[in-house]
């Protein structure tokens, strides 16, 4: 597994390799499967099928899908987020992304949400942030998102803000800070060769901390 979220109202979602999804109702005392990669294959598929049906969809997108429906429990699921009580997202490796409207009881291939068809891993969900320097922002609970210029090409690991600030930071010890809630960034030199891990902030200090892969 590699990350949790909660849901409002009541209950918890964890998401891992093999495109698994699991929820729990009480706590994490139990938890119960959802849904994983051999389930989630023939979804790929359907989907495939009925883009290709319906022809309004860019041929990448149809292909992507097709190559998840094969690859599917291979995948990886990196990050999850509930925007509400009912809609929520889940990204991961190769530009998977998957989408559910009713609390986590039903996941749905959301192949053309981002512009991006070189299928780039997709870590972080806060904003969506992956490998070389992508990111993308959402305005809407998840439902539409629009690419934001980065001024860097690293993979990035983690994102968090307070207020109208705004870091990413990942391989190698890069670092980019946004002051207007995501709309610009610019680099910042950490002095640190590390891959940045994980970020929170801290309000009773007023400082962001960051953890990094060197222990």
């Amino acid at each position: 597994l590699t990350a949790v979220t909660e849901i409002p109202g009541g209950g918890l979602i964890a998401v891992g390799h093999g495109l698994t999804i699991l929820d729990s109702q009480d706590n994490g005392k139990t938890w119960h499967t959802v849904t994983d990669g051999r389930k989630l294959a023939g979804i790929f598929r359907q989907a495939a099928d009925q883009a290709m049906q319906a022809g309004n969809q860019p041929q990448a997108d149809k292909d992507k899908l097709n190559r998840l429906a094969d690859e599917a429990a291979n995948k990886p699921l990196l990050d999850v987020v509930m925007v509400n009580a009912n809609d929520g997202l889940t990204v991961g490796a190769y530009g998977v992304i998957l989408a559910t409207h009713d609390a986590g009881k039903h996941w749905f291939p959301e192949s053309g949400l981002l512009k991006d068809n070189e299928d780039r891993h997709l870590n972080v969900i806060r904003r969506v942030d992956g490998e070389r320097g992508l990111l993308y922002q959402s305005t809407d609970g998840g439902r539409h998102f629009t690419e934001i210029h980065s001024p860097s090409e690293a993979t990035f690991f983690t994102i968090v803000g307070a207020g109208e600030t705004v870091i990413a930071a990942g391989l190698r010890g890069k670092l980019i800070l946004s002051t207007d809630k995501g709309q610009s960034w610019r680099v910042v030199d950490t002095g640190i060769t590390y891959s940045f891990t994980a970020a929170l902030f801290d309000q009773s200090a007023n400082a962001f901390i960051l953890a990094d892969d060197s222990g």
